[in-house]
C-alpha cells in the first residue's frame, strides 16, 4: 500500500480497501513518501491502521514530514532508504474565520499537537524534554535517516526492498 503526496481525504479511500480486505493481510507494508497534511485525516488513517490489527511495517520512501511523519512511526517495523528524510514541527494552520472561532481551532490544534507530541515520545527514543526543545528551536526540524535510527524514528536503513 502507498501513501504518496498530501495527507488529505482522497488519502484516507486507500484504507477502503484495507477494511474492506482486513482478512486478506497478515502483514501490512505502508510505503510513504509525503510532505504531510491534514491533521484529522491523518489520525483516521492511523486508527485504521491499529483497528486493523496486523503487523505494520512502514517504509520511508523519500520524505516523511509533519503528519506523514507520524503515520510512518506507528509501524511495528520502520524501514528507510539511506537517503530518506523526515521532520516534525508544531503543526500548521490557515485559519479565515471569526476570531471566535479562530480562538476554537487553537484550542483543537493544542488538543491535537499534545496527542502528536505523546505519540512520538511513545514510538521513539525522543523523549518529551528533547522534543520540547526541538519545538522551541525550530520551525521544521529536519533530520536523515541515519539520525532517525539513532533517535528512534526507524529500526532499520535499506537499500532494497
Amino acid at each position: 500500500m502507498f501513501l504518496i503526496g498530501e495527507i488529505d481525504q482522497k488519502t484516507y479511500e486507500i484504507m477502503e480497501d484495507l477494511i474492506k480486505d482486513k482478512k486478506n493481510y497478515s502483514t501490512i507494508k505502508l510505503y510513504i513518501n509525503s510532505y504531510g497534511g491534514d491533521v484529522w485525516v491523518g489520525y483516521s488513517i492511523i486508527n485504521t491502521l491499529r483497528m486493523l490489527k496486523k503487523k505494520l511495517i512502514t517504509v520511508n520512501c523519500g520524505n516523511c514530514y509533519s503528519m506523514a511523519y507520524n503515520i510512518y512511526i506507528i509501524g511495528e517495523e520502520r524501514l528507510a532508504f539511506k537517503d530518506s528524510w523526515f521532520m516534525i514541527h508544531d503543526g500548521t494552520m490557515i485559519n479565515n474565520n471569526s476570531r471566535k472561532t479562530v480562538k476554537k481551532v487553537i484550542q483543537i490544534d493544542d488538543w491535537f499537537c499534545d496527542k502528536l507530541n505523546k505519540d512520538i515520545n511513545s514510538y521513539t527514543k525522543i523523549n518529551e524534554k528533547k522534543l520540547s526543545t526541538i519545538l522551541q528551536n525550530n520551525e521544521d526540524y529536519y533530520f536523515n535517516a541515519r539520525e532517525g535510527l539513532k533517535n528512534g524514528t526507524c529500526h532499520k536503513i535499506i537499500s532494497s526492498i
